[in-house]
């Protein structure tokens, strides 16, 4: 198991390669694992499509060859660094199996939320806005959160994007949760709104997606937002247009300025994860709206 790899060990020029220069010279035979304690045989993987979106080319384990424990492409290792770190948010059950604990994950959003001034807008944007009685140490929090970005990075990195499924069993307080109801990807958004309407999901969730556009805050709406690509559903039964949307919204002017910065630096593809809420809009189309805030830097990874 292992991460997408931007660079490899080419022994033919005995140094380092980027993808760029592999892509650009044709450089794909004997390339190996770029941390040289680690050294497995790699595989060169061009651009291509999954579920019709464009993947950048990257390097990859030739077969089943693992990378060593400490080499930082080892999925398995990774996960155990991020349990480490976790403040047991994020527990290990045995060699090759992970329990995320999202209750706690889901206090640490609460407490973030708690620590911001309610801010009132012309909707409710989200149902967790009551200050907890549980209060947790920001050292917690931080770890909390930590956690949850860890795993949103490896996620976007991992080889395979079943992966992740394997290792880690999802529980909310005595409830187990399936890894495709907590995380869901651009065709995954219509039976993530469904299941938000259906009052079927009650933790935290990370969605990701392309970003279409950053906005402002104005007078008629408090709040900064990242809106991502909208998810075209074909017509609904009065043939209107159906789209699924997904925002992200931030009551902090220096969270959202400095993920602008990113996505202006080339970063164009989001995950984050917080307490979702759903709404259906009918205009000259129609809309499912997904909409989660985000209070802590900590809950949102650009890539």
């Amino acid at each position: 198991m292992g991460l997408k790899m931007p660079k490899a060990y080419s022994n033919k020029l005995k140094r380092d390669v980027t993808i760029e220069e592999a892509t650009k010279n044709n450089i794909k035979d004997e390339l190996y694992c770029s941390n040289e304690k680690c050294r497995i045989p790699l595989t060169f993987v061009g651009n291509s499509k999954r579920k019709n979106r464009p993947v950048s080319a990257y390097f990859r384990r030739r077969g089943k060859v693992e990378h060593i424990e400490k080499c930082g492409y080892n999925t398995l290792g990774q996960l155990n660094i991020a349990a480490r770190d976790s403040d047991d948010a994020l527990v290990s059950l045995n060699d090759k199996k992970y329990s995320l604990r999202l209750n706690l994950i889901s206090k640490a959003i609460k407490n973030s939320d708690s620590s911001k001034k309610k801010e009132s807008t012309d909707v409710d944007v989200d149902n967790t806005k009551q200050p907890t009685k549980n209060y947790i140490s920001s050292g917690k929090i931080s770890a909390y959160l930590s956690t949850m970005k860890k795993i949103m990075q490896i996620k976007s990195k991992v080889e395979d994007e079943s992966e992740l499924k394997k290792l880690i069993e999802i529980q909310f307080n005595s409830e187990n949760i399936r890894w495709s109801d907590f995380y869901f990807e651009f065709d995954d958004y219509e039976k993530c709104f469904s299941k938000l309407m259906k009052n079927k999901i009650n933790y935290p969730l990370c969605i990701e997606g392309e970003i279409k556009n950053f906005e402002k805050s104005n007078e008629n709406f408090s709040y900064y937002s990242i809106k991502l690509k909208l998810k075209f559903l074909g017509e609904n039964e009065d043939g209107k247009n159906k789209y699924a949307s997904v925002s992200i919204l931030f009551n902090d002017e220096n969270i959202y300025e400095n993920l602008k910065k990113e996505f202006e630096s080339g970063k164009k593809h989001v995950a984050f994860c917080s307490n979702m809420r759903a709404k259906r809009v009918i205009t000259s189309s129609e809309f499912l709206n997904i909409t989660g805030v985000v209070y802590n830097t900590k809950q949102i990874y650009m890539y």
